[in-house]
């Protein structure tokens, strides 16, 4: 794990009163963050691709 996202989910863990420790609700809480930030990242490399005029590589990477 990344240092930004373990510093992230530390922080949501401290603001819903979680300790950061492999319980359940804060394994949940990593894998719902983790699964934004990739959504995230994976929008970011689509619009890279568009830019380039790949608009097949960004519908890839899209899912669509």
């Amino acid at each position: 794990m990344s240092r930004k996202l373990f510093e992230a989910v530390n922080k949501v863990a401290e603001e819903l009163d979680l300790i950061y420790a492999p319980d359940s609700a804060s394994w949940d809480l990593m894998r719902s963050l983790a699964k934004v930030l990739e959504r995230q990242e994976r929008e970011r490399c689509a619009v890279i691709c568009d830019k380039m005029g790949l608009p097949e590589a960004a519908a890839k990477i899209r899912g669509e």
